[in-house]
């Protein structure tokens, strides 16, 4: 499915925020699992939405854990 469809419904039933914060978990849950299997640092850029960058929760989100960085620049 193309974005184009389903942004517009997203944001009309306030959902975007949620599959923005979800996306964005999920690509650091994935590098992080990747650069780990290939012993790399690969890099992903991720498209971040104005109202995701006004949230204050934003940087919890990205904290793969203490013990093992994202590796977000």
């Amino acid at each position: 499915m193309l974005p184009c469809w389903f942004i517009p419904v997203a944001e009309e039933k306030g959902f975007n925020l949620d599959i923005g914060n979800w996306v964005l978990r999920q690509a650091v849950s994935d590098i992080h699992r990747l650069n780990g299997e290939l012993g790399t640092q690969l890099a992903v850029p991720i498209n971040i939405s104005r109202r995701q960058l006004q949230a204050e929760h934003l940087y919890s989100l990205t904290d793969y854990d203490d013990e093992h960085s994202a590796g977000l620049i």
